[in-house]
């Protein structure tokens, strides 16, 4: 079994789905030059199946919505110029 990292751009919107391997871990979040930026660990055996992972950003001070009770896991902040983002996987 192969191993690699992979990055995924995110884009300045509060909820959006990445297309990632079946199984990638994520690892963490930073900003590379002006974009947010999600690192993955990623087997290079199932490269080939992927799935859609939800991501959610919030900024600072924002209300976060809970009805229907989501699970949410944290993956990490960033900052770009004043924006402070702080990034959240949908579980359900």
């Amino acid at each position: 079994m192969k191993q690699q990292i992979l990055k995924y751009p995110l884009t300045p919107s509060d909820v959006q789905t990445i297309q990632m391997p079946y199984g990638a871990k994520i690892l963490s979040v930073a900003p590379q030059g002006q974009t947010a930026m999600i690192w993955a660990l990623v087997i290079i055996d199932e490269a080939l199946t992927t799935q859609d992972r939800t991501i959610e950003i919030f900024g600072t001070g924002q209300e976060i919505d809970c009805t229907g009770s989501p699970e949410r896991e944290f993956i990490g902040t960033f900052q770009i110029g004043s924006f402070v983002g702080h990034v959240f996987e949908r579980i359900n």
